[in-house]
């Protein structure tokens, strides 16, 4: 099977693919900064949204694995494919806690604050572990 896209095409495609997936890390690492120097915000809500940033910078990482163009299966794109799979499943999961959390916190804030450690383990493992052991390579 032949690619339909020329190969300068391919590049600008995996360029622009690179430039988002930057734009995207530093802004994690912009909640990362807010969330490790400003202790006072540091609640359950802003440590979820940690978790998602953390998901989203691995997801972003798969658009600088390198492209050897061809289809064969190799080692790089077996990783990016396992990565892409995991962490943009783990990102959907990760939004979707967040917004049963903030139902939660609506609702019956106090159920919330005294299972603060029992919901983060179960949203992590949930969120996070779960998505990396079911997908496959």
């Amino acid at each position: 099977m032949t690619s339909s896209l020329t190969d300068d095409q391919v590049i600008i495609i995996r360029t622009l693919s690179q430039i988002i997936a930057s734009i995207s890390i530093f802004s994690s690492f912009i909640v990362f900064g807010l969330y490790w120097f400003f202790k006072e915000i540091r609640q359950i809500a802003l440590e979820l949204v940690v978790w998602l940033c953390i998901s989203v910078v691995l997801f972003s990482i798969t658009t600088f694995i390198p492209y050897d163009g061809t289809i064969e299966k190799s080692f790089w794109c077996a990783t990016q494919s396992y990565m892409i799979t995991s962490f943009q499943i783990s990102c959907i999961i990760w939004c979707t806690v967040i917004g049963y959390t903030a139902y939660i916190g609506v609702n019956n804030p106090t159920r919330l604050e005294s299972n603060e450690r029992k919901f983060r383990l179960l949203f992590i493992f949930v969120a996070l572990i779960l998505p990396m052991m079911t997908s496959s390579m």
